[in-house]
């Protein structure tokens, strides 16, 4: 059996300043540590890591997969050493490395998909959030009480969820 690569450095170069400062933001939480044995499981988790912390911040298109390790070896000539270069991919799409701010929020309590959005609907702004609908089913407070998506706030993942719980 041969003798697994230790990890010895982990660093980062990411061009983006604001998303790099959020990355190394996370460094002290990392999954990764000098002396532990080179794991591609552990990178692929790391990575989800990243993206998920990322994702909780706003960046609501970001995903690991926009980041890439690179390897060396060649640095250690008798020892089973790595250092690890964490990078943005290159080409990415400007949306994938800013937050994401929800511009408004619209809700259709009784829309129907066999006739969308063809027929007039009634509309009234509650608290921020749009609502179109006739003969609603719902009384209006109710319905903006349970909706925690607030205009002009950072999209997180958490606040979707509970709204849709909630609904």
């Amino acid at each position: 059996v041969r003798r697994a690569y230790q990890v010895d450095s982990l660093h980062m170069q990411i061009v983006d300043t604001s998303l790099s400062r959020r990355i190394s933001l996370l460094q002290p939480n990392t999954l990764i540590r000098k002396g532990d044995l080179f794991s591609l499981d552990k990178l692929k988790e790391e990575r989800q890591r990243i993206e998920t912390a990322l994702r909780d911040s706003g960046y609501y298109f970001f995903s690991g997969n926009n980041l890439v390790y690179f390897a060396d070896t060649v640095s250690f000539t008798n020892e089973k050493k790595v250092n690890l270069l964490l990078k943005l991919k290159n080409d990415l799409p400007s949306q994938n490395l800013k937050p994401q701010t929800i511009s408004t929020v619209n809700v259709y309590p009784n829309y129907q998909l066999n006739i969308g959005r063809r027929r007039q609907m009634d509309s009234t702004q509650l608290k921020g959030i749009n609502l179109y609908c006739t003969e609603c089913p719902l009384k209006l407070n109710t319905l903006t009480e349970a909706i925690v998506v607030d205009p002009g706030t950072i999209y997180q993942p958490s606040t979707h969820r509970k709204t849709l719980e909630r609904l």
